[in-house]
């Protein structure tokens, strides 16, 4: 009980939009430039926290912004943490789906970019027939996956590192420049366990 009670307090420190406005500008090339009060501004309705249970389909009238919870037929349920939209704030404005997860155990059992890449993924395919209808896979929204991991072992303490979709050209050089930086996973290591 007191550990849901510290995740789901950690959930709505998190959610506040000027704590996602700070961690955006570190963490997110597209807001990096702007001071906090842009960015803030930048956070499309209130992000949602996964304490609201919320169905595919049978959404409540009274929540807003993006739904927590990712559903598909077979493969189970996962909630997200946190979850909503950004819009740049440059001329060409560009949408963004951004998700935060609050992490209190560093060592799980799996690496958490592993898991972060499953998220990223898990957002990307949830925008078919909502943001996206086949053919037009150009009108996907580029997904960001950010872990805020609490009491991590001393080797990952105090840091921050990007894992991204990479182009290389293994033989000649492509000369015109697809669309592929679709998807991004932070992880923002605080303090160490051991302090």
């Amino acid at each position: 009980d007191t550990k849901s009670r510290y995740d789901a307090e950690a959930k709505k420190i998190l959610a506040d939009k000027t704590i996602l406005a700070w961690i955006m500008q570190y963490t997110m090339s597209e807001f990096k430039d702007y001071p906090i009060s842009v960015i803030r501004n930048c956070i499309e309705g209130t992000p949602e926290i996964a304490t609201t249970r919320v169905r595919p389909g049978h959404t409540p009238e009274a929540i807003h912004g993006l739904p927590t919870e990712d559903k598909v037929p077979g493969e189970g349920e996962i909630r997200f943490d946190i979850r909503f939209y950004a819009t740049t704030p440059t001329k060409k404005s560009i949408k963004i789906i951004v998700n935060v997860e609050a992490q209190s155990k560093y060592n799980q059992g799996y690496n958490i970019v592993t898991r972060g890449i499953f998220y990223g993924a898990r957002l990307l395919s949830a925008q078919l027939d909502t943001e996206f209808v086949p053919p037009k896979y150009n009108n996907i929204k580029k997904v960001y996956s950010i872990w805020v991991c609490m009491n991590v072992p001393s080797y990952a303490a105090y840091t921050i590192t990007r894992y991204s979709i990479q182009k290389q050209d293994l033989y000649g050089v492509l000369k015109k420049e697809p669309r592929y930086d679709l998807m991004e996973i932070i992880t923002v290591c605080l303090g160490s366990e051991e302090q």
